[in-house]
């Protein structure tokens, strides 16, 4: 009860650094406060209207998503910039609670105070905390999905209702993959859980609910590339360069290996032996 008691106050220390950050405009990732300079005229021309927005976001050659700027343009029209700040930190701030439920779910046998400690390292991530400070939308994609996940884990445990913990998972990542477009290819592990569960009324309902969630994305992708005549104008694929895009791929999984390598209890020769033993599913 004790050590409770102490990762609650943690927490709530933690949430509170999160406004020291916003404050002294902490930009520990390198990158989101150039992304809020960069995105201000999209929020600028979005409080306009909506109309005025899209039309500047499109020919500013943008194709990723402008829903997040959107949201904000509005709640800044509403509550001030100042506000606005300070809701998103609040909003940034249950990630970890989010995510902590998520490891409950998964890890039903384990210490719970542990999973809870773990989780409150999200706090130390610089990019979850510069986020927080210029808001961007890496933290609220993230809890989206973080949402989704939670249903999901739901729908693989059999608990309450499959349809409805299907629908919410869909719509959830739907609502994600709306404001940071990659987290969409988590679909394709979702379609495949409901494959399993071997029900065609279900399966019928959620491709539905698919389409239905898709529509909003396809009129924009009919208004960007059909309408202004914009596909595959903002970017060059001659000027990608590929093996620099390899190098870097394959740095962020040796990043993400390390701790395997070094650790005592699994040296090389076991994780050599486990990938051999393995590579049909690898």
């Amino acid at each position: 009860m004790l050590l409770k008691k102490k990762l609650n106050l943690l927490y709530f220390i933690l949430s509170l650094s999160l406004f020291v950050s916003l404050y002294f405009q902490e930009n520990s990732s390198g990158g989101s406060k150039l992304d809020n300079i960069l995105t201000k005229h999209f929020i600028d021309y979005f409080q306009i209207g909506l109309a005025e927005g899209l039309n500047y976001f499109i020919k500013s050659g943008q194709v990723h998503s402008p829903v997040f700027y959107i949201i904000i343009a509005k709640t800044k029209l509403l509550f001030g910039n100042q506000l606005s700040s300070i809701i998103y930190i609040i909003i940034s701030a249950t990630l970890p609670l989010l995510f902590y439920n998520l490891l409950k779910k998964k890890f039903i046998y384990a210490d719970k105070e542990y999973l809870f400690f773990l989780s409150l390292l999200i706090f130390l991530s610089p990019y979850f905390r510069s986020s927080a400070s210029w808001l961007t939308n890496d933290n609220f994609a993230i809890i989206l999905f973080c949402l989704s996940l939670k249903y999901f884990l739901k729908v693989k445990n059999n608990k309450d209702s499959i349809t409805k913990n299907f629908f919410l998972c869909f719509i959830f990542l739907s609502l994600a993959a709306y404001i940071r477009q990659y987290y969409g290819i988590f679909i394709v592990i979702y379609i495949v859980e409901l494959i399993k569960k071997k029900n065609l009324s279900l399966l019928i309902n959620c491709i539905l609910l698919n389409l239905i969630l898709s529509l909003p994305f396809i009129y924009y992708l009919y208004y960007l590339y059909i309408e202004n005549n914009l596909f595959f104008h903002s970017s060059n694929p001659s000027n990608v360069n590929i093996f620099d895009n390899i190098i870097f791929v394959f740095s962020i999984i040796f990043i993400y290996l390390m701790p395997f390598f070094i650790s005592t209890k699994l040296k090389f020769q076991n994780i050599k032996n486990i990938i051999i033993k393995n590579i049909k599913l690898i």
